[in-house]
């Protein structure tokens, strides 16, 4: 009865270390690898001063009067609760 029990054991550490390894493959194959550069990227560099000048007017005219009226209703929403 002894050797039997520890077939049956042998048998089922076996088994779980096959589903853990397998589940272990199954998960890492559907993440995406973020190794590799994105050609979608693209960067428009300043080549002289007048590109510059028309950069720092674009930043200038920003207006962010309103960048934290979203923030401030989430949190007048949530100080209702």
């Amino acid at each position: 009865m002894k050797n039997q029990k520890g077939n049956t054991m042998l048998i089922v550490l076996i088994f779980v270390a096959l589903v853990l390894v397998g589940g272990y493959f199954f998960l890492n194959r559907g993440a995406p690898s973020n190794n590799q550069p994105s050609s979608q990227q693209q960067s428009n560099a300043i080549q002289n001063d007048s590109g510059l000048m028309s950069a720092s007017n674009d930043l200038d005219s920003t207006n962010v009067d309103g960048i934290d009226t979203e923030l401030n209703q989430n949190d007048t929403d949530a100080s209702s609760f």
